[in-house]
C-alpha cells in the first residue's frame, strides 16, 4: 500500500511520506477537522484524539492476536515495553470475564481447603467439624 502511495506521489527520494499540496508534511489535526470530525459525529463516535486512536489501535491489534513487537513496530516504538505499558488497554467487559472465569475456577475446588502454611513433606488430610477437608 505504501509502495502504491509512493508511486503516486512520483517516487520521492526524501520529503514527507504523506505531504499536503504544498509538499509539507500532512498535518493530521487538519485531516480531522477537514474529513474525519463530521463523519464521527454522525455516527456518535467520541473522537479522543490521536493519542486515544493509537492506544484503541495497539490494544484491537493485540484483541486479535498481533504481537506486541508487531503491534510496537507498527505504531513506531523503540520496544514492546512501551506499547504493552502505555498503549494496549484490556477493556473492562474482558476484565469482568476474566475475574469471572477465575472466580469460576475457585469455586470448582469444591470443600477442600489449602492451609497457607503446608509442610510438602507432611502432607495429611483431615476434617474439621462440618465434614469440610483440610490438606496440611
Amino acid at each position: 500500500m505504501l509502495e502504491r502511495h509512493r508511486e503516486a506521489m512520483g517516487n520521492p527520494a526524501t520529503g514527507p511520506i504523506f505531504a499536503n499540496g504544498a509538499g509539507k508534511a500532512f498535518d493530521l489535526d487538519s485531516l480531522y477537522r477537514h474529513q474525519m470530525k463530521e463523519r464521527l459525529e454522525q455516527t456518535g463516535i467520541e473522537w479522543e484524539g490521536w493519542h486515544g486512536f493509537r492506544r484503541g489501535l495497539a490494544t484491537n491489534l493485540e484483541r486479535i492476536g498481533v504481537r506486541e513487537s508487531i503491534a510496537a513496530v507498527i505504531l513506531r516504538h523503540t520496544n514492546e515495553r512501551v506499547t504493552r505499558k502505555h498503549y494496549i488497554k484490556p477493556p473492562s467487559i474482558e476484565a469482568r470475564a476474566a475475574m469471572r472465569l477465575l472466580s469460576e475456577a475457585f469455586s470448582n475446588v469444591g470443600s477442600v481447603k489449602l492451609l497457607p502454611k503446608i509442610a510438602p513433606q507432611t502432607s495429611q488430610k483431615s476434617e474439621d467439624a462440618t465434614g469440610a477437608s483440610w490438606v496440611q
